[in-house]
């Protein structure tokens, strides 16, 4: 089990304070699980070979490569809160649709910095630096309190 200080979101700090983390044992089984469901409706699974140490493993981050696109399945109910409040911040920058569409938010799928380079007519690095610049404004400490409760 890690030591709190190794937690990067509230769920998982709450199951080590209340003794409930899943050992890895537990997340192997679930991964190989998940892995075999996907495998019987011929769907290619990529994960890490070796997952003992990585304590992060959450079905909220699956995703699913469909040719050269990633796709996101859809957020469930529990973290509706959370995409709320990243919408609030997102509303406040004006990069926010680069940020959108590199992330895939409201869309199926993420899209490359070259995807959205050619959607607005900028260069790929053009594009790079706009979600830098975006990002380095969601952690100024006044938009980033708020999604510290729904990233750790």
């Amino acid at each position: 089990m890690p030591d709190i200080d190794e937690c990067y979101d509230p769920k998982s700090k709450e199951h080590v304070r209340l003794g409930s983390f899943p050992s890895e044992h537990d997340c192997v089984l679930a991964i190989n699980s998940l892995v075999s469901v996907l495998k019987k409706y011929n769907v290619n699974v990529y994960f890490p070979q070796n997952i003992i140490g990585l304590n992060q493993i959450f079905s909220r981050d699956i995703a699913f490569a469909i040719e050269d696109k990633l796709v996101l399945p859809n957020i469930i109910d529990a973290r509706r809160n959370e995409v709320d409040a990243i919408e609030e911040i997102l509303s406040q920058i004006e990069e926010k649709d680069v940020i959108k569409m590199y992330f895939g938010i409201d869309r199926e799928y993420a899209l490359t910095l070259n995807e959205i380079g050619e959607e607005f007519g900028l260069t790929r690095e053009r594009v790079r630096q706009i979600k830098e610049k975006a990002v380095r404004r969601l952690k100024q400490t006044s938009r980033s309190k708020i999604l510290k409760t729904y990233l750790g």
